[in-house]
């Protein structure tokens, strides 16, 4: 990693110009140190800072995008380090969150994950993943610990912000510090966006990860409402299986006696065999049965859609 000569507080104002705002101090600060970082010589990290005429050229193009893609999004953040492969680590300059450092994929441009504290935690991450020689970057924020009363403020702010009615990538947005920054014990707060097509799956996990046997009715209904989406559907109750509540198998059961013909039946029937029950479906049938000792005659029938 090679290290581009300082940049002159005349040539960081006349950025801040072209980029429309002012730096935030500690990127001010870096780039007083050195205007940017060539990749070229040991050690070779996985993101490195753009020079400030990179910079300024990422956010010309970042905002003509979120222009026509959706304008909220544009000046909330800058795209100050690249990783070459299209994906940034962004400081963001807004909100609560100003100062934090996320990434962005250009798979997922809207989900943006706060991931560092500040820059000094990107480059110990990026440090130590090249001495692991490992491409898996460690975080400050892994969903679980790492927060802090800014944190929890940031944690407020989009809580207090997220509303269904919003649109879909703004809901996104919001979503990811949500799910990154939930403070242990608040998980009920998240149960909204089970019913969100975009965070439902993500929200299962985190509650499936904290062991949150409470929300298994949460789960279950979720499951019941997307229920014509299968690829939803089949994260739900993989999720509903890999929680393993006291009374998952009960919930199953209710979940089947009411479930709507979809594609996604055969999911449904699928997490009932993984907790143990006993299922038949004769060859071409349109139908399935589940062995339950509470049925009347021990036997569950459930209407199988083909695709």
């Amino acid at each position: 990693m090679t290290f581009h000569a300082p940049a002159t507080a005349s040539e960081i104002s006349a950025a801040e110009i072209q980029i429309g705002q002012p730096l935030p101090d500690d990127l001010r600060n870096l780039y007083l140190d050195h205007n940017g970082e060539e990749g070229s010589e040991e050690p070779v990290l996985m993101a490195r800072l753009q020079s400030l005429e990179e910079l300024i050229e990422a956010c010309r193009v970042s905002d003509e995008f979120w222009e026509d893609e959706c304008p909220f999004f544009r000046h909330r953040f800058l795209p100050v380090w690249a990783d070459g492969g299209g994906n940034y680590f962004v400081v963001f300059v807004q909100g609560e969150e100003r100062g934090l450092i996320g990434r962005i994929n250009h798979d997922w441009p809207y989900f943006i994950e706060p991931h560092y504290r500040d820059a000094n935690g990107l480059y110990a991450a990026l440090l130590d993943a090249y001495r692991r020689d490992d491409f898996d970057l460690m975080r400050d924020y892994t969903g679980d610990s790492g927060m802090g009363q800014q944190e929890r403020q940031v944690f407020d702010a989009h809580l207090a912000t997220y509303n269904p009615a919003l649109d879909a990538p703004i809901r996104e947005y919001h979503g990811a510090f949500l799910l990154t920054l939930c403070p242990l014990g608040r998980e009920q707060e998240l149960l909204p966006l089970l019913r969100d097509d975009g965070l439902a799956v993500f929200t299962s996990r985190l509650l499936v990860r904290r062991k949150c046997h409470w929300a298994l009715p949460a789960l279950t209904d979720a499951a019941r409402e997307h229920a014509p989406n299968s690829s939803i559907v089949f994260n739900l109750l993989n999720a509903i299986t890999d929680l393993d509540a006291p009374n998952t198998g009960e919930a199953l059961v209710k979940l089947a006696r009411d479930f709507p013909v979809t594609l996604s039946v055969h999911y449904l029937i699928e997490a009932l065999q993984r907790h143990g029950f006993r299922v038949e479906r004769p060859q071409n049938a349109q139908q399935a049965r589940i062995r339950v000792e509470t049925e009347p005659d021990g036997w569950l029938v459930l209407a199988w859609a083909d695709s």
